[in-house]
Parts: structure tokens; C-alpha cells; sequence
């Protein structure tokens, strides 16, 4: 039983009682962006962005009506003449006409599905696919659009049949889908589907997909009423395994196959179906429960009406072809009250679930009872597992008298440095985070009545953005008891590592990233942006003037700190703050005037960053998304690992980034 403590996952807010703005679709905009795509003016291929220069060039141009157009949706407790009452933007001008992005009505859709935006993401859908139905979009497109992540070697499990000494027949076919970590999968099971070369050279008979542990070897297989049958040879020495099969207690196999070529068609329970229309068995392994129990023993005693059971395969196959299933957004929902997973870090195996995919198993005990409750409470199955965050800060008790914590490269999810520099991080967020960016402090009032003084403010919606990172792990490394914390430390490392790149140099949510601290602005004048200059060379002068003159507040050391890569501190720590005197522009305490210098990797080349950096927010949503893809990266294993993340400054003003130019 796991404990419940009080917990903030995904959620995402939208059109539901009391909500915080009521979005409506606009109709008269939905019929006009139809009415565009009816007469061909449709850009397939380009990216999408929608600044406020589109925005005054298109009403400048064409009018307020037109830019209210492009606007499928609308806050209708918002003002009729403000722009920011106007929502979910999918059009705007090119050269001289008014022109639907594809790219445009996916970003809505897909940021509708986010917020929970139904009624706006079924107006986008069918927008979409009046587009695709017009312009025949492939298949693929649509793939990429919901995120699939087929690995390219996968496992199932089927049943022994006995057929003389030491000799045994598998059957590993079935048009039964197969559910996999976010889609199902169905094997296609004509001759021409499947690769024999390795069946021909006789694939290896392994335990539990363990390659030191070969027990047999194929001799011979045929495809039998739409099914594929191996036969294999034991070896003498195959004990005890040799004589649990022949008291039928090990009755099961579990086939590798290697994919080659998929097309996905069909949605089955919310979820892709994807055809494998291609394959390569590798290897077989003894495994005690099966996935898909429609093959196996006494299969081939079943099979007597040959014809009549390939009739009834293909009929199957069409009905899982031609299964209406309503669509499900791809998006997060709140299902229950937000609440804590009360994790036992020291009882948590990361080395437990990697096992498990690694050999195509299904993750059970308490990983996977962890991993069940944060995907039923998000409401949105995982493409592989997921892994609680709070693993990363796991607390060991070494001596049986004092604990020591484990870090990794600093407390997840940032490496280090950024918390250092001051920066403050909100976990586990609940929806979207809307920030207010400031152009300026507020400012006190004084006398007994007191007097608002009015502020600029921009509200700036931070978002789940997906970052993914991968890492590798030699098999002979994952058998060693005692990896767990070096696992936990690398995934750390690596996922730690791509935050701080985002955070510091993200190019937005156009490009499905963070809004990096060098690139922060918002579009809508200069207080919502962070202070930019180029130099010719490092010079003292130049810097401060750049820096300490250019960013607003009270300039005080303890709060304020340059950050800059190790070839731009060298530069500055061996270059003179003024000709003929012997002190250079880095102290040798490390700081300039005072404020300190860190280092980053993750800053670009010939860049100074100086900043408040406790104005610097990052948000984090759940749990890691890990799969693991066992020959991607061969002979290593590959660790896959997707992470929800987004950043603001929420005053841009204290912030200057230089840059020196070639």
C-alpha cells in the first residue's frame, strides 16, 4: 500500500467549472480560417511564430476585423478592443496575403490540449484535418505530431510445445496488439514480413534475455496458418531449465525481434496502433508469464482447419484495422486531487526498472506500483516508465548513525550552478504557470491612505516543454549490485545538464524550449526584455559599462553575479583592467568589483551573463518519463529520459548578457 501525501503533478486547467478565464471559439474566425484554406492560401512547411510585430503588421495592413480573425478563440470576460482578449492565433500575413500555418494550427492544438482547452482543440482538430484532407499529408507527419517513440527492438512472450527429445516448437505470431509503453503493437505475420537471416544462421535460446546465458539454439522454422513456429535444441547442460519445461512448470518463451519498418494506422483505447509491417526475430528466453496468451502451447493441435484459421486471422486483422475508437488528446488531465507519493528512496530501484525494460518485461513490485499511481493521476500513460524526481535527492544511511544525501550534480532539477547563482525553482506544478514579468520594481507609497502606482506587467505562461536526453550504460555495468546511486547519478548528471542549457540559452516555446536567459523577451517593448550589447573586445570599461550601468535595481554584490564559460573566465582572469597596471579584470578571488564570476559550460562561447538571478524562475511538472532501448546504442544500453520544464525572468530589466563580437 503506498502512503498518499499532499502532491502536485500534472494538471492542466481549461474549460471546466470555475476556472480562472472562460476560452470560447469564435466561429466567425473559424469559418473565415476555412474559408482561406478552401481557396489554397496554406503554408505546409514553414515554422510558426506570432510576435507583436505580426500583430501590428497585420492590422495595420488588413484591419482589426482580420486580426480578430485569425484568432480561433477568445476570453469573452476580456475587453472587445484589447488584443490580449483574442486567443490561439493560426494565421497571419505572408508577403501580402493572409495565410494559415499548418504549423500555426498544430501549435494550437496542440497548446489547447495542454491547457485542457477542449472546445478549442476540437476546433483546431478539425481545422487540421481539413488541411491534410485537402494537401494529403503523410502518415508520418502525424506520428511525429503525437510523439511516438518506437524502439527499435522489442520482446513478447508465447508458449512451449514439446515435440521430442531435447526439441521444442514456439509459436510467436498472433494479430492479438501487443500494449507497449504508449501505443499497442501488432506483428505482421505475411512471409515477406519477416528477416530470416538470422533464423537461418539458428538464433540463440537465452534465460531471461541474458546474452551470457545461451542454453540452445534454433534448427528450424516455418510460417503455419499465420503464425510463425521455431523449433530449438536445448543443450545437455541446460539444467535446471530443461527439466522444468518437461514437469510443465516453464511453459513460456519470450521472443526479441528487431524493427525494421512500421506504419501507424488505427487508435485502439486512446492510443496509436502501430503495425510492425517488418521484423527480425534475434533470440528466444524463458520467462515465466506471457503477454500475449493467444499463442503457444497445444496451438498447433488447434490449427487443424488451416484455411479456416487463416480466414479468421486476416478478418481479425481488419477488425483491429477498422476499430472506431473516440480520439484522446494527447494531453494531461487532473484526474484526483493533487497529492505527494510518499517515496521510500532507499526501498526505489532504478536498477529494478531499467532491468525490466532492458528484457522487455513488465516493471512489477513496489516500482511499479509507483509508476501505475503517477500515471493514473496524470492521466496520460508513459512511453516508458515513470521515475519520481525526488529519487535524485535519495538520502543513504551508511553508518547506521548519520545519513548522507546524494545530489548527483546538484539537487535535481538544475546542476547546480543556477542555484548557486541564486535562481528559484518551483517543483511538481500544478497546469500552467503564469508569471507576471515586471518592467520595473514595484514601487512604495507613502501616507496613511496609501496610492497604487501603476506597473508595466506582461503575464507570461510557463508550460510543460518536453526535453529529452539520453545516456549510455554497458550491460556488465547494470549487473553489478551495487550501480544504483552511479545510475542515479549519471541520469542526474546528463538530465541536470540539458535543464541548465535550456534555462540559459533557450530559444522559446516556438521551438518547443524554455525562453532561455539569453534570448528572454517578450516582444512588447523593451522592459519585458533582457538588456543585450556586443563588444569589440574584453575591456573593463566595456563590461561595466554593459553590465553594472545598463541592468535597473539596486546593484548589490551578494545579489548579483556574472556567469560566463571556462575559455571566456580565462580570458578575463589573464586580461589587465588597465594598460600598465598588473590587475586583470577577474580578481583573484574569483569575483569582478566584487560580484562573483561562476562557471558554465552551458553559456555560449565569448558570452558574459550578469544578472539577479533570484529574479531567474524555473518550473518543473511530475516525474521523469525513462525508457530504455537495449541495442540503439550497442553494445551499450540506452537510457532515455523525457522531462517537463519551462523558465521566466520575472523582472527582464536585471539581466544584461554581452557578447564579444568575432
Amino acid at each position: 500500500m503506498i502512503q498518499l501525501l499532499p502532491f502536485c503533478l500534472f494538471r492542466q486547467e481549461g474549460l471546466k467549472g470555475g476556472d480562472r478565464m472562460a476560452i470560447k471559439v469564435r466561429q466567425k474566425s473559424v469559418d473565415y480560417i476555412k474559408n482561406l484554406i478552401s481557396r489554397g492560401r496554406v503554408d505546409l512547411e514553414s515554422s510558426w511564430e506570432f510576435e507583436a510585430s505580426d500583430e501590428n503588421k497585420l492590422i495595420e495592413e488588413k484591419g482589426w476585423d482580420v486580426f480578430m480573425n485569425v484568432h480561433i478563440a477568445y476570453d469573452d470576460e476580456g475587453s472587445e478592443d484589447a488584443k490580449s482578449t483574442y486567443k490561439f492565433p493560426v494565421a497571419k500575413l505572408k508577403g501580402d496575403e493572409v495565410t494559415v500555418f499548418r504549423h500555426g494550427v498544430i501549435a494550437a492544438k496542440q497548446r489547447a490540449a495542454q491547457q485542457g482547452y477542449d472546445n478549442v482543440f476540437e476546433a483546431a482538430s478539425s481545422l487540421l484535418e481539413m488541411i491534410d484532407e485537402k494537401y494529403g499529408e503523410e502518415e508520418d507527419e502525424k506520428k511525429k505530431e503525437k510523439g511516438i517513440d518506437i524502439p527499435t527492438v522489442s520482446f513478447r512472450e508465447a508458449d512451449i510445445e514439446r515435440k521430442e527429445e531435447d526439441v521444442f516448437e514456439v509459436s510467436i505470431s498472433s494479430v492479438t496488439p501487443v500494449r507497449r509503453w504508449g501505443y499497442w503493437e501488432v506483428l505482421e505475420h505475411d512471409r515477406s514480413a519477416i528477416v530470416d537471416d538470422y533464423l537461418k544462421a539458428g538464433i540463440p535460446v537465452l534465460v531471461n534475455h541474458d546474452r551470457d546465458k545461451i542454453i540452445g539454439v534454433s534448427e528450424g522454422w516455418a510460417i503455419r496458418n499465420g503464425k510463425l513456429y521455431v523449433q530449438y535444441r536445448l543443450s545437455k547442460t541446460a539444467e535446471p531449465w530443461k527439466t522444468l519445461i518437461e514437469e510443465g512448470i516453464l511453459r513460456h518463451t519470450s521472443v526479441g525481434y528487431e524493427i525494421l519498418e512500421t506504419e501507424v494506422a488505427d487508435e485502439r483505447d486512446g492510443l496509436l496502433v502501430v503495425y510492425v509491417r517488418k521484423w527480425r526475430p534475434l533470440e528466444f528466453s524463458f520467462v515465466s508469464i506471457p503477454a500475449d496468451i493467444s499463442v503457444g502451447v497445444g496451438r498447433a493441435k488447434e490449427d487443424k482447419r488451416e484455411e479456416v484459421q487463416k480466414m479468421e486471422a486476416k478478418e481479425e486483422m481488419k477488425e483491429v484495422r477498422k476499430e472506431e475508437v473516440p480520439k484522446m488528446a494527447e494531453r494531461i488531465i487532473d484526474t484526483i486531487p493533487a497529492q505527494d507519493l510518499a517515496i521510500d528512496k532507499n526501498t526505489y530501484s532504478l536498477k529494478r526498472v531499467i532491468d525490466a525494460l532492458m528484457e522487455g518485461k513488465a516493471i512489477d513490485g513496489y516500482e511499479a506500483e509507483i509508476h501505475q499511481e503517477i500515471e493514473k493521476r496524470t492521466g496520460k500513460p508513459a512511453q516508458g516508465v515513470y521515475v519520481p524526481t525526488s529519487i535524485f535527492t535519495r538520502v543513504t544511511d551508511l553508518s547506521g548513525l548519520k545519513e548522507t544525501k546524494f545530489y548527483g550534480a546538484g539537487e535535481y532539477p538544475l546542476a547546480g550552478i543556477l542555484q548557486k547563482a541564486g535562481a528559484q525553482v518551483v517543483e511538481n506544478t500544478v497546469g500552467t504557470f503564469t508569471v507576471a514579468v515586471m518592467g520595473s520594481y514595484p514601487a512604495m507609497t507613502w501616507g496613511t491612505s496609501g496610492s497604487a502606482v501603476d506597473l508595466n506587467i506582461k503575464g507570461y505562461e510557463l508550460a510543460p516543454m518536453t526535453g529529452f536526453i539520453w545516456t549510455p550504460f554497458y550491460r556488465n555495468a547494470l549487473k553489478q549490485a551495487n550501480i544504483e546511486d552511479v545510475i542515479r547519478k549519471t541520469l542526474s548528471n546528463a538530465i541536470a545538464n540539458g535543464i541548465e542549457k535550456a534555462v540559459i540559452q533557450g530559444a522559446g516555446h516556438t521551438s518547443d524550449q524554455p525562453l532561455g536567459i539569453a534570448n528572454f523577451n517578450l516582444g512588447t517593448g523593451t522592459e519585458y526584455a533582457v538588456k543585450d550589447a556586443t563588444v569589440a573586445a574584453w575591456a573593463y570599461s566595456n563590461l561595466v559599462t554593459k553590465t553594472f550601468g545598463a541592468v535597473a535595481g539596486n546593484i548589490e554584490p551578494e545579489k548579483y553575479a556574472f556567469l560566463m564559460n571556462a575559455a571566456t573566465f580565462a580570458t578575463l582572469k589573464t586580461t589587465v583592467r588597465e594598460t600598465g597596471h598588473p590587475t586583470y579584470i577577474v580578481g583573484q578571488d574569483n569575483t569582478i568589483d566584487g560580484f562573483r564570476v561562476l562557471v558554465s559550460a552551458n553559456v555560449p562561447d565569448n558570452t558574459v551573463i550578469f544578472g539577479k538571478f533570484d529574479e531567474l524562475l524555473v518550473v518543473t511538472w511530475g516525474a521523469i518519463d525513462l525508457l530504455v532501448n537495449p541495442y540503439s546504442a550497442a553494445p551499450a544500453v540506452r537510457l532515455d529520459a523525457y522531462v517537463y520544464v519551462d523558465s521566466a525572468i520575472m523582472v527582464p530589466a536585471t539581466f544584461a548578457v554581452v557578447v564579444k563580437s568575432p
